[in-house]
């Protein structure tokens, strides 16, 4: 049996993904956050870490978050290990209420 790792969403579901994939999208995001803020890229890296990371640790800024949305979805559709989980993750995303009220504005 594959240990898998929860990426929490919003509402405190999760996805459960495999360990390489949870890897692979930290490997990912955690440059990308970093140059836009690096206290997220660490509390992401913290959240991985505790086995407890997700959608709480992206950006709180709804135009950051949205940004965050869409290195998700490109990492996704770049890494094999990653997707999988597309329609997942793109459902959690858009299920935040910094993705309403970015669609809203």
């Amino acid at each position: 049996m594959t240990c898998t790792t929860r990426f929490y969403t919003y509402n405190c579901n999760f996805v459960e993904m495999t360990p390489i994939a949870c890897s692979n999208l930290l490997d990912f995001l955690y440059p990308k956050l970093e140059e836009m803020d690096f206290e997220t890229a660490v509390g992401l890296e913290v959240g991985y870490n505790c086995n407890t990371w997700g959608l709480r640790d992206l950006p709180q800024n709804p135009k950051q978050y949205m940004q965050a949305y869409h290195w998700i979805i490109e990492a996704c559709d770049e890494i094999d290990s990653l997707t999988p989980y597309k329609d997942a993750l793109n459902k959690a995303l858009m299920a935040d209420p910094r993705f309403q009220h970015k669609q809203a504005a």
